[in-house]
């Protein structure tokens, strides 16, 4: 059995600048791909390359096992939101959600069907006859969405998709587009600068650094175990401590969660131990993040304090990591 989509050894250079760099990637049938990394590491290119609308330098596409690198956007059925929504500002909602209906010449009654259907699955029935000026941010991105889930794609591709949204309405829309995305079963590629948002919608995740794929894999197991510094830093604060430090050989770096990290003024066996001294205390609602100095390195922890009082800088703690949660990596 192929992968639904498969990206082979795909480059695309502009000029002198290799925007991507053989990269690697399959997304199964009904998977969510989440393309993660800071901004020109080469994600939009990377969906623009799968939409048709970049053609890879070299390299290859492949949909269902068929080669599709040379064929046209419009032969490739897939349904793309863009950042800014893309809509059609003279147009209505239903002919905005109609657009790519009509140009596959179906006919009215299931252009109707599918429109209503989009409409019902975004939650915005009745909105047929509204201008697109009438609506809110939050309901523009549904009605884009809509339109591109309405030609039942063969993969729906999102770029940044919830990037110009309020940060109140992002959560909620975040979980919004992802039951949407189960009830439809579509096969769904979008990429993303917020580790955040690529946690909570995706089933896998790529990160990205400047052209190149670093690591692959489910967010719990990218965040847990990562491949290289890049990632281990990309992917929310991780404390980086050479080995000679915890005594484990200059070969390797350990990486440290700083919410991995327990505080403690006692021994308490069980795991790797060491005494720091309280730098910094900051009080956060439910955690107290501290930075700590332990032989001239300063490591971050974040700790739910559970109504007890909190340690204070100049305090020496004994700083606790389960062996399970300390990850090494080659130096």
């Amino acid at each position: 059995m192929h992968p639904h989509l498969e990206l082979a050894r795909l480059n695309k250079s502009f000029g002198e600048t290799r925007a991507v760099q053989n990269l690697d990637l399959h997304v199964e049938r009904g998977e969510i791909l989440s393309i993660l990394g800071p901004s020109g590491c080469g994600k939009t290119t990377t969906l623009r390359i799968i939409a048709g609308l970049e053609i890879p330098t070299s390299g290859s596409i492949l949909s269902n096992g068929k080669d599709i690198t040379r064929l046209p956007a419009r032969a490739r059925n897939m349904g793309m939101v863009f950042q800014n929504y893309a809509l059609f500002p003279h147009l209505n909602v239903f002919e905005n959600i109609a657009f790519g209906l009509k140009t596959r010449k179906l006919a009215s009654g299931l252009v109707e069907q599918r429109v209503a259907k989009a409409l019902t699955s975004v939650r915005m029935e009745g909105y047929e006859r509204r201008s697109v000026h009438q609506l809110s941010g939050g309901q523009q991105q549904r009605i884009a969405l809509a339109r591109a889930l309405a030609i039942e794609p063969e993969v729906l591709l999102l770029d940044e998709p919830l990037s110009n949204l309020d940060p109140s309405l992002r959560e909620d829309l975040r979980d919004e587009i992802r039951s949407i995305i189960r009830e439809f079963k579509v096969t769904t590629v979008f990429v993303t600068h917020d580790q955040q948002e690529a946690f909570a919608l995706a089933d896998r995740v790529a990160i990205m650094e400047l052209g190149v794929c670093r690591q692959v894999g489910k967010p719990e197991d990218v965040y847990n175990r990562p491949a290289d510094r890049f990632v281990a830093g990309f992917l929310g604060k991780a404390n980086l401590l050479p080995g000679p430090l915890l005594g484990l050989g200059d070969d390797v770096i350990a990486i440290v969660r700083p919410e991995d990290i327990v505080l403690d003024q006692a021994p308490r066996g069980g795991g790797q131990e060491w005494e720091a001294t309280v730098d910094r205390t900051i009080f956060e609602g439910p955690i107290v993040q501290y930075s700590l100095s332990f032989n001239g390195t300063v490591i971050t922890a974040r700790v739910f304090h559970h109504g007890g009082a909190a340690f204070r800088p100049g305090e020496t703690v004994r700083i606790v990591v389960p062996p399970d949660r300390l990850h090494l990596l080659n130096a």
